[in-house]
């Protein structure tokens, strides 16, 4: 009866394992189905609401620069004098001899000048255009129907969305065309007595701004955020123009653009598998997205619906009241459900195999554990005995070490086994390569780089006796001018040699520069983790990745970081070495936002406060200016690369008063509070990953930095 038994059991073990194998299979599917589903919402979700923020903040800088240009006397006065002519029936012509037409050009023409507005338009209290940057639209405009104009001519300024122009205007070749968009920020222009008495209205090019901001958030290679009217009608770029010629919803002619001839309709089937075009797309009814969007509901579907090219996609979208248009951010379904197709092909296939292929992983599991476990504790590397681990990171671990023969205290980095991916052996070689080859003297030292025979990867570095400067703000508050002048001056040489070889830094921060005691030198300056440079002229390997990813510390990213990682230069290190002086001078982050998008925005587009309005106390005019142009949104207007700044540096009234005997009694009051010995800095790896925040990479598609 027993071996009958064990018989049965042995004939129907290895079903039942695979009927359990199976079950287990199903269950992690659905689990793996559900979390794909749940970080895909929050993706999109994350994405659109980083692009309608960007795009409000860039709307409100117009508005505000609408309302600083009607707010000036000089165009209240000849806007009052225009606004009686017409009120007194004068014809076109005499509006255009009006010697308050002269002025009011002149008047506007700053607001011209810096390239936010194209030309501009006054509308009468009724409506009426009475005088414009281009004479032939006095008269000839009609835009007190728009929305926007009745709101200014209610007493509040307003930016339109883009719609088609009445008369004929240039694109970025200067060639006029018919139809195309444009869009105003209009304000209200005030009497003696607060009353109305006419609009500004400044002309913008939506594709300059309005298009770029919703191109910046792209999830892979397939995913776009546009912008639609309530008609359903495209307002924005699309991203597949090309497409669209070859399934005829766009004409050949390739100044035919997607905006305002674009429907977000469905047409029922997908127009890039060689189905017909439908004859008359207006009869046809608003894709799911666009339908809600325009009844003023928010949401997403992860589950797939049909865009305008009839392609299934997710999405998630909102409705912006203030600009009267709704913003969707899509991604084909079979690009953002790609992971999880694979995961259903590889359990239709390989379900006979599970049970082999788990038992091997955990055999080769164990004994990956025990190998990184030896490693881990081992002795010895190389040349150099291990002392103790004394900082960790995303990348690997800082071993303080001793070398064989030597015996000098050594700081070893050693790469973590899970991180031994192509692109982080590639960012770990360089690291060493760019570093070791700068000689330096306020430059971090590196003394050996190699491979154990078990394939462990490690460089070898001066150990720094020191403390970084984002922990001497955080214990003793911000630096004196002339403290900080002696230490950019240190920074700057470093950078001044990497630039000189062509070389960037790109993640330069306050946890990057460490302050240090050298041959009994107080305040000795040493520049850190060159973990993202990389020469000027080779195209960016931890920029924009296929899924629009940038690398870098986003309080501390330059614009160009943020919007063209490929195509930096020194400026950009420039830019950064600004924003660590403008921190360390006041105490406080230059530009500060509750996620990463919004600090990432202010960088793009907002304009810093000078550092003594945020500090509440006066500084060196000289110095002070010269910070705010490292953080100039224009490059061409910052010093060109370190050794600019470093002369620079130079002129200002308070360099070299920050004496030994300073640094020396800074260091004797605060050693205590830093952790420090009674007449020196405390003993830090000469490395950021035992004590930098780690640098965070941004998902842009993921809007986990657009930012920039």
């Amino acid at each position: 009866m027993n071996r009958f038994v064990a018989a049965l059991r042995s004939k129907w073990t290895p079903l039942v394992t695979a009927l359990v194998v199976a079950i287990a299979g199903w269950l992690v599917y659905q689990r793996v189905a559900a979390s794909l589903d749940r970080l895909l919402r929050d993706q999109l979700e994350t994405v659109l609401e980083a692009d309608v923020e960007a795009l409000m903040l860039w709307v409100d800088q117009q508005r505000m620069a609408a309302e600083r240009a009607a707010g000036d006397e000089r165009v209240r006065e000849h806007a009052s004098a225009l606004a009686d002519l017409a009120a007194d029936h004068a014809s076109p012509s005499e509006l255009l001899e009006s010697k308050a037409q002269a002025g009011l050009r002149q008047a506007l023409t700053p607001a011209l000048g810096h390239g936010r507005f194209t030309d501009y338009v006054l509308l009468s209290p009724n409506g009426r255009t009475i005088a414009a940057y281009l004479t032939e639209q006095v008269g000839a405009e009609d835009l007190s129907r728009w929305p926007f104009v009745r709101k200014a001519l209610s007493g509040d300024s307003a930016v339109s969305a883009p719609f088609p122009a009445f008369i004929a205007l240039p694109n970025e070749h200067g060639i006029p065309i018919k139809g195309a968009r444009t869009m105003f920020a209009a304000a209200p222009i005030r009497g003696s007595r607060d009353e109305v008495i006419g609009v500004i209205a400044f002309r913008i090019r939506p594709e300059v701004d309005f298009d770029r901001i919703l191109q910046v958030g792209r999830m892979g290679e397939t995913g776009e955020t546009y912008a639609f009217d309530a008609t359903g009608r495209l307002v924005s770029r699309s991203r597949f123009e090309d497409q669209l010629r070859k399934i005829g919803l766009l004409p050949p002619d390739p100044s035919v653009k997607s905006p305002i001839h674009i429907q977000i309709r469905d047409p029922g089937a997908d127009l890039t598998q060689g189905n017909r075009t439908p004859p008359e797309n207006q009869e046809l009814p608003l894709t799911k997205m666009a339908a809600e969007a325009v009844a003023g509901k928010s949401g997403n579907d992860t589950v797939g619906y049909r865009d305008y090219r009839g392609v299934p996609v997710v999405g998630a979208w909102m409705w912006v009241p203030e600009l009267d248009i709704g913003v969707t951010t899509e991604v084909d379904v079979a690009e953002a459900y790609q992971p999880l197709i694979v995961v259903q092909r590889s359990f239709r296939l390989l379900i006979g195999l599970l049970i082999a292929v788990a038992a091997a992983n955990i055999v080769v599991s164990r004994r990956a554990a025990r190998l990184e476990q030896r490693i881990t504790e081992a002795e010895h590397l190389g040349q150099y005995a291990l002392e103790r681990k004394i900082g960790e990171g995303g990348m690997g671990a800082v071993y303080l070490a001793r070398h064989a023969l030597l015996q000098r205290p050594t700081a070893i980095k050693v790469l973590n086994r899970d991180s031994a991916g192509h692109e982080a052996l590639e960012r770990f070689e360089r690291e060493v390569r760019a570093t070791s080859g700068l000689s330096h003297p306020n430059t971090i030292a590196i003394y050996d780089f190699g491979r154990t025979p078990q394939g462990v990867f490690y460089y070898a570095m001066e150990f720094l006796e020191g403390v970084t400067l984002g922990r001497c703000v955080e214990v003793a508050g911000p630096l004196p001018e002339a403290r900080l002048v002696h230490v950019l001056l240190q920074a700057c040489g470093s950078l001044a040699e990497a630039h000189a070889e062509g070389l960037l830094h790109r993640d330069i921060k306050p946890a990057n520069l460490m302050l240090c005691s050298r041959g009994g030198i107080f305040d000795f300056v040493k520049v850190l983790d060159f973990g993202l440079v990389r020469p000027v002229e080779q195209p960016d390997q931890l920029g924009l990745t296929n899924v629009n990813s940038l690398t870098g510390t986003p309080l501390f990213l330059s614009p160009e970081l943020i919007q063209a990682p490929d195509h930096v230069d020194a400026r950009s290190d420039v830019y950064q070495l600004g924003v660590v002086a403008y921190y360390l001078l006041t105490g406080v982050h230059v530009f500060e936002g509750a996620n990463i998008f919004e600090v990432c925005a202010h960088h793009l587009y907002a304009e810093p406060e000078p550092p003594e309005r945020r500090a509440g106390r006066s500084f060196s005019p000289d110095l002070s200016e010269l910070i705010l142009r490292c953080l100039e949104k224009d490059r061409e207007k910052r010093p060109a690369d370190a050794r600019e700044l470093l002369h620079a540096l130079r002129e200002c009234t308070v360099v070299g008063t920050w004496s030994q005997a300073d640094a020396r009694s800074w260091w004797e009051r605060w050693s205590p509070e830093l952790g420090a010995g009674p007449h020196g800095p405390a003993s830090l790896p000469g490395s950021s990953l035992g004590t930098n925040p780690p640098t965070v990479r941004v998902d842009v598609g993921a809007r986990v930095a657009r930012a920039v």
